[in-house]
């Protein structure tokens, strides 16, 4: 991450409902901006990306199967889109700059390995 570029991470292992979600985040941000690291709701809003990483297995709406798995991914690649649960996607330009929710597999592949080549360089 860059100094200008803070991403707030949520890893969701057991069952939590919408709301739990985002009192979580709330929480997250309160206490981000009590010890001075976030300044202001600006600085959320324009520089900051919300990842919320899922547990696939435990997670209705994620084809089980391999195949079908592969052929939805293959669906939103070509569309260049990406599932957006828990209806994070209201929180864009609402709070913060961009949101996620990626499996742990895409967590990695997105994030993590891009993270890992720039530092590299």
């Amino acid at each position: 991450m860059t100094k200008d570029r803070i991403g707030q991470l949520t890893d969701i292992l057991r069952k939590h409902t919408k709301s739990d979600i985002y009192r979580k985040l709330y929480d997250s941000i309160i206490m981000l901006m009590e010890l001075n690291i976030i300044p202001d709701f600006d600085f959320l809003r324009t520089r900051t990306q919300y990842i919320l990483v899922y547990n696939s297995d435990k997670c209705p709406c994620v084809p089980k199967s391999e195949a079908l798995g592969s052929i939805y991914g293959h669906h939103l690649k070509q569309a260049d889109s990406e599932i957006k649960m828990f209806e994070i996607w209201k929180l864009e330009k609402y709070l913060f700059k961009e949101t996620h929710t990626y499996t742990k597999e895409l967590f990695d592949e997105r994030f993590i390995q891009p993270m890992e080549e720039m530092e590299a360089m």
